[in-house]
């Protein structure tokens, strides 16, 4: 829910004061006492805030919240007895405790233990593995006015970041924007968030301002922004690079990180909770500074792989390597090579594959095999992505994806697709 006061016009500059984001569960009655004091107060003193009390959270609501939390210089955790077992709380704590540990300081994470909720409590909940409890924390002992109260000093003290996580994941979205008229962006940006002023526009650059609340809308609402500038978009592929950056909005900023860390050295193993193998490619193109449309840096090796014998396995990554690589007709030492020269220069290369029936022998198998490539292994469920990291040296990637959302994304996605190069005119 868009909150705080009403921000400046977006061509004026940023407020000073660092945003906030409220993380809570909607269900918890004395929660709800303290998220609302704690909005007052924050009106009061003139922060813009968000909270996430009117996202949808049966349709695509991954898309705004990783929007809130990657645009945000601070956030207020309200751990009441409902936020312990909200799958939804749960995502974004994940987030927010890898923010507040990774950004040293840049960052700011408050937690309050709503009574009756302890640390002990915490620490058994589905949030114990984030170390929640013990990041700043404000305990059950304080009264509900002594813990905003140090919740509102803290913040005071917390400086506005030049630059979030979710603006530099939005800048190759509006780098697509820069040749779109100022008024037709004004026109594509009312079309999807209407008259509401965002209280975190991030000031002069309107092409940023405006793909950072495509993005917060993301595959849902924000095609239709897009279809009244998308004769702006009409180099080839426009359409489709626009669509598949917006839909980056669904990858979490922890993840993109992660990935980031591990394509630093050739040959690592990554491992993420899902089904399609499309979903490693939306995060790849997510995290790597690489144009959404250059197939290449993924190939897929679609089907069960688990089943097939050692050298079986090897054909099938050769093939699905040559396919993306342009180079059908070449020999296992050709594709060395060329794997070679590709990741020589920096840019890495991914073979997508479900983990189904892989053991420790095939995993170093493959890497011995392709020392150059780096393997990203889409897992069932989080027992056999536990047990993959057990056989192996894998990063397991965070936030898990939540069950039957994946196949509803890329449902959505195909629509959009089909709906904006459908319809050629605004």
């Amino acid at each position: 829910m868009l909150g705080g006061p009403a921000p400046a016009p977006i061509a004026s500059t940023m407020s000073p004061r660092p945003r906030i984001f409220i993380s809570h569960s909607t269900r918890d009655p004395v929660g709800k006492t303290y998220r609302d004091a704690l909005v007052e107060r924050l009106k009061a003193a003139d922060f813009p805030y968000l909270l996430d009390e009117d996202i949808d959270l049966s349709k695509e609501w991954r898309s705004t919240l990783n929007a809130w939390i990657g645009g945000c210089d601070a956030a207020v955790l309200l751990l009441s007895e409902a936020a312990l077992i909200s799958s939804h709380v749960a995502y974004e704590t994940s987030l927010l405790a890898y923010r507040h540990r990774s950004e040293q300081g840049r960052f700011q994470l408050l937690t309050i233990f709503v009574p009756p909720v302890t640390g002990e409590q915490v620490g058994q909940s589905a949030l114990g593995p984030t170390g929640i409890a013990e990041i700043q924390a404000l305990r059950r002992d304080a009264s509900m006015e002594q813990a905003l109260q140090r919740v509102m000093e803290a913040l005071e003290q917390h400086n506005r970041s030049l630059s979030s996580p979710a603006e530099l994941h939005a800048k190759r979205l509006a780098n697509l924007l820069m040749d779109v008229p100022e008024g037709e962006l004004k026109v594509a940006r009312q079309a999807v968030a209407g008259d509401v002023p965002h209280p975190w526009a991030p000031g002069l650059d309107l092409p940023l301002h405006v793909a950072l609340n495509f993005m917060e809308w993301g595959l849902e609402r924000a095609p239709t922004g897009i279809r009244r500038i998308r004769t702006y978009l009409a180099k080839p592929h426009g359409i489709d690079e626009a669509v598949m950056l917006l839909a980056t909005a669904w990858v979490d900023c922890r993840s993109i990180e992660e990935i980031r860390a591990v394509v630093k050295s050739r040959g690592r193993l990554l491992a993420l909770r899902g089904e399609k193998c499309e979903t490693a490619r939306l995060y790849v193109v997510s995290a790597c500074d690489i144009r959404p449309n250059d197939a290449w840096h993924v190939a897929i090796v679609d089907g069960v792989v688990g089943n097939r014998a050692a050298e079986e396995l090897k054909q099938l990554v050769r093939d699905a390597l040559k396919q993306v690589l342009s180079t059908e007709t070449a020999s296992a030492e050709e594709i060395h090579e060329v794997l070679d020269l590709i990741t020589g220069e920096g840019e890495p290369v991914f073979v997508a594959m479900r983990s189904t029936g892989l053991n420790l022998s095939m995993l170093q198998e493959l890497q011995k095999e392709f020392p150059e490539v780096t393997f990203f292994f889409l897992t069932r469920s989080d027992d056999d992505k536990q047990q993959l990291a057990k056989q192996a040296d894998i990063e397991l990637l965070h936030a898990d994806i939540e069950p039957g959302t994946e196949q509803s994304f890329w449902n959505l996605f195909q629509r959009k697709l089909q709906y904006l190069k459908k319809h050629s005119h605004p």
